[in-house]
């Protein structure tokens, strides 16, 4: 009984070991001009999923126990870029992105001539025919054109 006892107080600080955490940090910058990257992410492929993003300085940081680890580094209009560690102590990993350029297809710009729409340069027209203006009521014996064009 001494004996087992003894034995798992000296495997205590060994398992303890195992479970040590590291940090793995750095800055996440353009390659074309050093400029930082705010906002950018950085995810562990495998096994956990885990990931977090750059701050105002395009500062990084993870927390994550000894192992190997697949990093992925994105950041909007760049490419990707995939990085193996192997995290045995704390790290700073330092990553520049390269701009990602997308060929666009061709946009094709056609006008018409400003007036091109306009058929005449008469405004807004009615027709009255008189036969119609016969027909309305009469004011002392005339018939009232401006009333007709009015209803």
């Amino acid at each position: 009984m001494k004996k087992s006892l003894l034995i798992a107080l000296l495997l205590c600080p060994i398992l303890l070991g195992a479970q040590e955490k590291h940090t793995l940090s750095g800055y996440l910058r353009d390659a074309a001009n050093g400029e930082t990257l705010v906002g950018a992410n950085i995810l562990l492929k495998e096994p956990t999923g885990q990931g977090t993003t750059t701050n105002a300085y395009g500062f990084y940081s993870l927390q994550l126990p000894a192992g190997q680890y697949e990093l992925v580094f994105t950041y909007l209009g760049y490419e990707p870029k995939t990085t193996a560690v192997v995290l045995d102590k704390d790290i700073r990993l330092n990553v520049a992105l390269e701009e990602e350029s997308l060929q666009l297809k061709e946009v094709v710009v056609t006008a018409r001539e400003e007036d091109e729409n306009v058929r005449s340069t008469q405004m807004g027209t009615v027709g009255l025919a008189m036969d119609n203006v016969k027909k309305l009521p009469a004011l002392m014996g005339e018939v009232d054109v401006l009333k007709a064009i009015q209803l």
